[in-house]
């Protein structure tokens, strides 16, 4: 839970994830708002990871499963975990059974993933899942943001700082809308949620690392590369509602001030001239191997130390989680470069003054 005041300084959700909760009715609507509320028992009241249900891998509707505290789904006459896919038996059949109607055939708990068994069931479940008209898009959505918000409770659970679920919520209508002509399973799946989820974030205004993605998906050796290019090959008539090739400087630049508990808005001046400057250093192919967010923290470094503020590059690699070396790689370009920012020093109320090598490498 943050502070009154560092809530204040972080308007754009980049520090904390938002509390607002799902609503609706149905058991999935149930499930959301367990999962969003934070209970850590099963639906039906079993305390997650305890009683004799999970020590005899039988489930009823409502429990979760005992690793990854995911509500089960129903998968033909079976309970499966949608995280980690661990399959429980049924205690009761009749719990699983469709209940048709003449205005809706089949139970709509039962509209969940057919699967095929035995020899070369591997080589014909794709086309099944592609197929399968069972499983209602509404119903593939909730299931998908049930999915994320798992994987928030365990992200932040292993140390990590948790996606707003206005995020997580982005990804499951562009996952849903994936979902309408390619079905992807395992990794590739994470991948592509990871990925999702760091252009989602970008959309919102902020910035997350790929690493973080990354982690949040349980992805190993921290990439998204995969699901990266899966993106970039699907047409744009798709109707995702994301942006590949948006502009990050503006998100880099809220990020970092969110972190540095800067983010009221009597510091837009600040963020300005930090915008202003990284763009007179891109136009002219000034330390043009740093990647953006090298940029911003640096020049976040050199703006503060221009205008006289209490904030060192230590701190800012600190806070923001960024190696130091880069911060100071970047500002010895400033550095070096001086003139061609001197005018933008000016027009923003900063220092102006060339500086030296030696005040340019103190922390």
């Amino acid at each position: 839970m943050l502070s009154s005041s560092a809530a204040r300084n972080d308007p754009y959700g980049v520090m904390a994830a938002s509390g607002d909760s799902a609503s609706g009715d149905g058991m999935l609507d149930g499930i959301l708002a367990a999962l969003e509320s934070g209970i850590a028992t099963t639906t039906s009241g079993t305390p997650v990871g305890g009683g004799s249900k999970a020590l005899s891998r039988l489930a009823r509707p409502g429990d979760a499963c005992p690793e990854c505290r995911c509500a089960l789904q129903i998968s033909g006459i079976e309970y499966e975990c949608p995280a980690c896919h661990e399959v429980f038996e049924a205690a009761d059949i009749q719990d699983v059974l469709p209940n048709s109607t003449p205005e809706m055939p089949g139970s709509a708990s039962l509209r969940g993933r057919l699967r095929i068994v035995g020899p070369e069931a591997g080589w014909f479940q794709p086309d099944m899942d592609r197929t399968n008209p069972g499983e209602s898009s509404e119903q593939q959505k909730k299931l998908t943001y049930a999915e994320l918000l798992c994987f928030n409770k365990e992200y932040e659970s292993r140390g990590g700082n948790p996606f707003p679920k206005d995020v997580l919520r982005d990804v499951a209508e562009n996952y849903n809308i994936i979902q309408r002509d390619a079905v992807k399973r395992s990794m590739m799946k994470r991948g592509i949620l990871a990925a999702l989820v760091f252009h989602a974030c970008i959309s919102r205004g902020f910035t997350r690392a790929r690493a973080e993605a990354a982690e949040f998906a349980k992805l190993p050796n921290h990439g998204i590369a995969r699901g990266d290019d899966f993106l970039r090959s699907i047409d744009e008539d798709r109707g995702l509602d994301i942006d590949m090739n948006k502009d990050r400087l503006r998100p880099h630049i809220i990020t970092t001030f969110a972190h540095l508990d800067l983010a009221e808005q009597r510091h837009e001046p600040l963020r300005e001239a930090v915008a202003a400057i990284v763009k007179i250093a891109k136009d002219k192919s000034i330390g043009f191997r740093s990647v953006m967010r090298s940029k911003v923290a640096a020049t976040t470094a050199e703006v503060l130390r221009r205008k006289k503020m209490d904030i060192t590059p230590l701190d800012i690699s600190a806070k923001c989680r960024i190696r130091i070396h880069t911060i100071r790689r970047f500002l010895d370009e400033l550095e070096a470069f001086h003139s061609h920012f001197e005018d933008t020093y000016r027009a923003y109320g900063l220092e102006a003054s060339r500086i030296g090598a030696d005040a340019t490498s103190m922390v």
